[in-house]
């Protein structure tokens, strides 16, 4: 039991394999291990964020995309027909 509160987002991963995270006493993390020295390791991935993220660096893109366009119209309407 780890003395964090639960939240979903966090993955746990037991001698680097795959485990279950635990919600103990209704507001805790905890993992269920077999006797003997492990390695546990947590790892947090906030689905929101990176969805969030993504749809800034798309819209950044867009508008670069959008003033090369603009600059390139504004420079073949100033050499003219």
């Amino acid at each position: 039991v780890m003395n964090e509160p639960w939240y979903p987002g966090w993955r746990v991963t037991v001698d680097g394999r795959p485990a279950t995270l635990l919600r103990v006493d209704y507001a805790l993390r905890g993992v269920a291990l077999s006797p003997g020295r492990h390695i546990v390791a947590l790892t947090y991935f906030n689905a929101p964020l990176a969805y969030g993220g993504a749809v800034s660096l798309l819209a950044l893109a867009l508008l670069c995309a959008l003033v090369l366009v603009a600059r390139r119209r504004r420079l073949s309407a100033a050499r003219g027909p």
